[in-house]
């Protein structure tokens, strides 16, 4: 199985480029985690698949990833329109290098796997199991592609 990644070109950031800014609220030790998962990332897949770079005054109102201090881990899915997408991330989301980088591929388009389009033709959702406010995390996103 794949990893299933928007295909909507609107959602794709132009020229695999994406602009980043850190929020001042995190302590250095943070930003360095911040900057170590976007570099590590980088590096797995190829400077050629994607780049992240320091926003600037050139990038205008252009779309960025804005790395913000919050009370849980999300991102949105893909690139989105509005100039500053939040990437929000609190003490627990900072644990760990990889749970940054969770929030870093949804950014870049990746989908949770529960929640692939093809999901039904590998799993079973028992639907009993999952908490009921947690379920809204199992939603497809076929509406993405």
């Amino acid at each position: 199985m794949a990893l299933d990644v928007v295909t909507d070109s609107e959602l794709l950031w132009p020229d695999r480029r994406v602009p980043f800014v850190i929020s001042p609220n995190f302590g250095l030790t943070e930003q360095i985690m911040i900057l170590n998962a976007m570099q590590n990332l980088s590096t797995e897949a190829g400077s050629d698949c994607i780049r992240f770079t320091g926003r600037t005054d050139a990038d205008g109102d252009d779309p960025f990833i804005h790395f913000v201090r919050g009370v849980q881990c999300s991102s949105h899915i893909g690139r989105q329109t509005e100039a500053d997408q939040k990437i929000e991330l609190s003490a627990s989301c900072l644990a760990e290098i990889g749970i940054v980088q969770h929030e870093i591929m949804h950014s870049l388009g990746f989908f949770h796997e529960m929640s692939r389009s093809d999901r039904d033709d590998y799993v079973t959702i028992i639907w009993s199991n999952v908490d009921r406010f947690s379920r809204e995390q199992f939603g497809k996103y076929r509406d993405l592609h």
